[in-house]
């Protein structure tokens, strides 16, 4: 495979054609930043063929593990082997999804029983595992400086990449967070890693340390002392092992003699969605996507309209998503161009998240987190209004645990859900902020040192 820089505008609107330049193979891709304003990703003409242009069905995935072994193969096939891979992906996902069956019509997939109760344990896991075994293979080219991994979160991307290489002793973890604007719990956890994990708040929202972190990674003045690695979907091997999460639950669902179900995605940066499209190129076979966004919705008017205009952010209870300008939509578009979907996009204010949250518990008996709830909204308004859903299986994956969202949960008058044994320790923490950063990369580095 041969990753090219795709700005992130592309087919936005102002361009029509894919701009992507450059070349990298996939272990220079590993260890290194973008260019600020530009991802990695495939020109569309590399791209794996997917099943119906040609590329073999899913069948045999007998874990997550397998998925993302699967899933990642086409995409790395020039650093690692398929049975390097598959160990990998076999030590880095130890534990499995769960399956939740709402109605005759809905399955929930439960992706909140790694370390930290958090979809992104998967992408954060598998990064990590692929960077030691660069650090550890002599062949491996790096660059000079102490490493230094950096995540721009809004909550559950920071504590999944602190788990994932906190442990990891050759390298440094730095985290940004908006203040106030992440959940208390949340917050709590990203404060309580320690050791070589540094977290920062950060006087702004998601985009303003998205915006540190891409400064920081790409500015030449900042290279030498330090080597950078951004831990968010900006990196593809962070955001392709959650394609395992699709391939998983199709995999499920053929047993039960469902081959082409729709999917529903919680959506904020877009990258679990964009990890899903890119499923289909090892196998998955979807009916329909529905992308399901909170108040923010920038990106549904784009897939309405063709056009991108980001206003600023707003705050809900669905944190997680609450994210201006999607960074993956030109990955999206660049799938999308390579081969159609029906992707359509959903947008779920506060009020409608809260009383999702009372309809799940009182009617269905299941305690959702907000952005699960926003995706449960979002089905069932499509369902009420075209006949096309009412009898389409769906999937709905459910992104992080409830117990992590205490605040949506009051607000919509049910109990807190109780923590979960990965984040039993947690109960007891004291409250705690991140280092107070109100500047730039400039202002980072110097407090790194």
């Amino acid at each position: 495979m041969r990753w090219r820089l795709l700005p992130n505008n592309a087919f936005d609107g102002s361009t029509a054609a894919d701009s992507a330049e450059g070349s990298a193979t996939t272990g220079e891709v590993l260890l290194a930043a973008p260019p600020g304003g530009s991802t990695w990703w495939p020109a569309a003409a590399e791209l794996p063929p997917s099943p119906e242009a040609g590329g073999a069905p899913i069948e045999g995935l007998g874990t997550l593990a397998d998925g993302a072994a699967r899933a990642l193969g086409p995409w790395v096939d020039d650093r690692f082997s398929a049975e390097e891979l598959a160990e990998l992906c076999t030590r880095a996902l130890p534990d499995e999804p769960r399956w939740v069956e709402l109605d005759e019509h809905t399955w929930i997939l439960e992706l909140f029983h790694g370390p930290t109760a958090a979809f992104k344990d998967t992408g954060a896991r598998v990064l990590a595992a692929l960077v030691r075994a660069a650090l550890e293979d002599p062949a491996s080219s790096r660059p000079s400086g102490r490493a230094t991994v950096i995540a721009a979160t809004t909550g559950d991307t920071g504590a999944a990449v602190a788990a994932a290489f906190g442990t990891l002793a050759e390298l440094d973890v730095v985290l940004l967070y908006p203040r106030g604007k992440i959940s208390a719990f949340q917050e709590r956890h990203l404060n309580s890693f320690g050791g070589s994990v540094r977290t920062f708040a950060v006087d702004g929202d998601f985009e303003d340390c998205a915006r540190i972190a891409r400064e920081t990674t790409t500015d030449v003045r900042y290279f030498g002392k330090r080597w950078w690695l951004p831990a968010n979907s900006v990196h593809p091997l962070r955001l392709l092992p959650q394609a395992a999460h699709f391939l998983w639950a199709a995999q499920r669902l053929s047993e039960h003699g469902v081959q082409r179900p729709a999917f529903v995605v919680p959506s904020g940066n877009s990258g679990h969605l964009t990890a899903g499209l890119a499923a289909r190129a090892t196998g998955l076979r979807a009916s329909a996507w529905l992308a399901a966004h909170n108040a923010n919705r920038a990106l549904v008017d784009w897939l309405a309209t063709g056009r991108f205009d980001a206003s600023p952010a707003k705050a809900t209870w669905s944190n997680a998503m609450d994210i201006a300008a999607p960074g993956n939509r030109a990955r999206l578009a660049s799938l999308l161009r390579a081969e159609p979907a029906v992707l359509e996009g959903a947008s779920i204010d506060d009020e409608g998240t809260l009383q999702a949250l009372r309809q799940l518990q009182l009617e269905h008996g299941y305690a959702a987190c907000p952005h699960t709830a926003v995706g449960w909204a979002a089905l069932r308004a499509r369902r009420l209004r075209d006949p096309a859903w009412r009898e389409r299986p769906a999937v709905l994956l459910a992104t992080a645990h409830p117990a992590k969202f205490a605040g949506a949960r009051t607000a919509a008058g049910l109990d807190p859900a109780p923590l979960p044994a990965a984040l039993g320790h947690l109960a007891a923490a004291p409250e705690t902020s991140g280092e107070a950063l109100v500047g730039g990369a400039e202002e980072l580095h110097q407090r790194l040192g």
